[in-house]
């Protein structure tokens, strides 16, 4: 099994697949790991041009199994100069897993914004002088939502505003200031369509899985998924780990 990853080279003005050492897969389980692991093999400022963001996957992503789809953002933040480490649910994780991909390398700047595509197997940058400046609602409109998804910056990570969200279509990677490292390269987004099933090497065991999984779901489950992590604002503030009057 190949552990692939699209490597985008802004200053390049290209994209290329390399391949993930299936060490480091095994070492650095899931899509935190995998991209802390990959990030501490070249540290540098956020606005450097030879800096790195990375969107990484799991083992399980684009599986059946409940919260599954989830992605990490892996960087240095923009807003503390420290690891910057942020997550997204929605289908951006599991299309990347279905052409083939476990994880996206953004590296370098581009001297005019572009954005990149993951399409039917085939790696692309395009111009996006039509593209730069629309809100992030604006720009995923663009696209069919049922046969792609959409990695994008709005204005607020094209200005370099240091806590800037990463939206993958409808959902937010909201922590660290991803949006502004995306500006600071001129990359507008990264467009993923479907390709093919995500293969698991024992279906009927996942599945079994996934429907006790179902079948355990408590209380807390339910509130998270009808009203996001706005569900444990009251319960971060009494444990004193909001930012707030601390």
């Amino acid at each position: 099994m190949e552990f692939s990853l699209a490597k985008i080279d802004l200053t390049k003005q290209k994209i290329e697949k390399k391949q993930i050492p299936k060490k480091l897969i095994h070492e650095w389980l899931g899509g935190r790991g995998l991209g802390a692991a990959l990030l501490s093999e070249d540290v540098r400022g956020p606005t450097d041009p030879k800096s790195s963001l990375f969107i990484t996957t799991g083992p399980v992503t684009g599986t059946m199994l409940p919260s599954s789809s989830r992605l990490e953002v892996t960087g240095i933040s923009p807003l503390t100069g420290f690891y910057l480490g942020s997550n997204a649910g929605g289908h951006f994780g599991w299309r990347l897993r279905s052409q083939g991909y476990y994880a996206i390398q953004v590296t370098g700047k581009s001297k005019k914004p572009v954005y990149a595509a993951i399409m039917d197997g085939k790696l692309s940058l395009h111009d996006a002088k039509d593209e730069w400046g629309l809100t992030t609602g604006e720009l995923i409109k663009r696209f069919d939502a049922e046969k792609a998804s959409v990695a994008c910056i709005g204005q607020g990570g094209e200005n370099f505003v240091r806590f800037a969200s990463l939206q993958f279509d409808w959902r937010s990677a909201g922590r660290g200031g991803a949006g502004a490292i995306l500006g600071s390269k001129k990359l507008k987004a990264i467009v993923v369509n479907t390709g093919k099933k995500v293969d698991v090497h024992d279906e009927a065991r996942v599945r079994e899985l996934s429907k006790k999984l179902f079948k355990n779901k408590n209380l807390a489950t339910n509130r998270l998924s009808s009203c996001g992590t706005s569900n444990v604002v009251e319960y971060s503030n009494k444990i004193r780990t909001f930012p707030v009057d601390n």
